[in-house]
């Protein structure tokens, strides 16, 4: 407990108490300096405390304070348990900072193992964090652990043997945390590597990297599908002189676990690390193929997903073909996971095909141009050089939801290209002007003539022998006598040629 110094003061007087009871204006303790070390604390307690000061001679200051603290869980020792702030009958708080973090210490020469026997958190939101070492800004992320996957065993690797845990939680759901045993031991001679991460993961390879193992002159990857974990015996199927590796040869749309161990002189080997793992991407859709999310014909997409860029390109024995994809089912989280669609293979807000969710709806600030809800988009043809689609896909972390399914054709291109992106502008009562992106056609030439309609909306595709068509030859073309307050459809039609029109 400190205090700013008082000038001419000898000593200090304390009063501790709990926070919801009286001052008695009792000193609980007494000091020559301006601090004071409490002892005889209760874990998870709040307290306030008061101090006076002793300016000698029976001469006392009045009172200051209260000031308000609350302790934090006493450290797991070695050979005892480890809870969660419930404790072993009780959920953990909602919003639980993580701060302080909890610093298990073995003896001098020993290291810490923690081995959980129960976990249960909320998935995604509440998360505990393992550190190797005593400190949560210098020491090397173990892992971070949420849901109802139990973390397994984890062991120091540092040279001092500490492990360090942060648990931080929302503000809404609690679930009964953790128990774990914690355990000290001398380290073994080989130790083995900690904090396994995947990157890059595709549809036949991933990388895996770990943290570096002080006297280990090599290490040896296992990977399997299966979750039985490998022994002694176990034949990797990988070995590297560094600390990362390029697997490949995986099977698509495939979860695997993954793991290491190190290799020390003297053909010394560490136990096998705890697992980590990932799923492989399910092969690129080809013409012909359908095109569906991550769930298949049959689940619901993940959540929290942030899908590469998934490029859908013509067959290399048909280069000249363009792509289109047609969605045949479509649901996904309104607001919140969308699908962005581009015409042609590369990621930019210029080749993005729509400015708008989708038909029917409304645009969203927060995600301009993304596809969600339940309203079918497309079909979506390319019009690029290389003749492919893009497709992004984000989710949130909350709801999931049935996805999509798509079938994907491919064709020489059209001889007339369709008008694509659509914008409407100088918006008035009963005038419109609608612009438009007209691409050229395989022999070079351009469309420079056009039919245009303005259809109330939800009225059904116009018919091509529909009296509201107009033709003009300018682009961007001005709508006018439209009815005011009212919500238009526009359609734009490309002739080339007076036999040769496009969709």
């Amino acid at each position: 407990l400190g205090w700013a110094a008082v000038p001419g003061a000898v000593g200090y007087q304390i009063e501790n108490v709990l926070s919801t009871a009286t001052p008695t204006g009792t000193f609980t303790g007494a000091s020559s300096t301006n601090s004071f070390p409490q002892q005889g604390l209760t874990a998870l307690t709040s307290y306030q405390f008061f101090v006076r000061s002793d300016c000698g001679g029976g001469n006392f200051s009045p009172w200051s304070g209260p000031l308000f603290y609350t302790t934090t869980i006493a450290p797991p020792a070695c050979g005892g348990t480890f809870y969660d702030t419930g404790g072993a009958t009780a959920n953990y708080s909602n919003n639980e900072t993580g701060t302080p973090p909890i610093t298990i210490t073995p003896p001098p020469g020993q290291q810490v193992t923690v081995t959980f026997t129960n976990f249960s958190t909320e998935a995604n939101t509440d998360i505990l964090r393992v550190y190797n070492g005593d400190t949560v800004n210098a020491a090397t992320l173990i892992g971070t652990y949420s849901g109802n996957t139990n973390p397994g065993s984890i062991t120091a690797t540092n040279p001092v043997g500490y492990l360090t845990f942060s648990f931080t939680s929302n503000g809404f759901t609690t679930l009964p945390g953790w128990e774990a045993n914690v355990t000290c031991t001398a380290p073994p001679s080989c130790q083995k590597p900690i904090a396994l991460v995947t990157s890059n993961v595709q549809a036949t390879t991933a990388t895996l990297s770990w943290g570096l193992i002080g006297n280990a002159v090599s290490y040896e990857i296992f990977y399997q599908v299966g979750n039985t974990p490998p022994t002694a015996g176990t034949v990797a199927q990988f070995t590297s002189n560094t600390n990362s590796v390029n697997l490949t040869g995986l099977l698509p749309n495939t979860l695997y676990n993954f793991y290491v161990r190190s290799v020390c002189a003297g053909n010394d080997f560490s136990l096998w690390s705890n697992p980590t793992s990932a799923s492989t991407s399910a092969l690129p859709p080809v013409c012909g193929g359908n095109y569906v999310d991550t769930g298949g014909p049959t689940g619901n997409y993940g959540n929290n997903e942030n899908i590469a860029p998934l490029q859908i390109c013509p067959n290399q024995s048909n280069p000249n073909e363009k792509v289109t994809v047609t969605f045949t089912s479509f649901d996904t989280e309104v607001n919140y996971d969308g699908m962005y669609v581009y015409d042609g293979s590369v990621v930019d807000p210029i080749f993005q095909i729509e400015s708008v969710n989708g038909p029917g709806t409304t645009p969203n600030v927060a995600q301009p141009g993304a596809y969600w809800g339940t309203t079918i988009p497309g079909p979506f043809t390319s019009t690029s050089a290389d003749g492919c689609l893009t497709f992004v896909f984000t989710s949130d972390g909350s709801i999931t939801r049935a996805g999509w399914n798509a079938n994907i054709t491919c064709a020489l291109p059209p001889t007339c290209q369709v008008p694509t992106t659509l914008i409407t502008s100088s918006t008035l009562a009963s005038n419109i002007s609608l612009s438009w992106t007209q691409s050229p056609n395989p022999d070079n030439t351009t469309a420079n003539a056009w039919r245009v309609i303005a259809l109330p909306c939800g009225t059904a595709a116009p018919a091509l022998n529909n009296p509201n068509w107009v033709n003009t030859n300018t682009n961007p073309h001005i709508f006018s006598g439209l009815t005011a307050n009212t919500c238009y459809d526009f359609y734009v039609q490309a002739v080339c040629s007076a036999t040769d029109s496009s969709t």
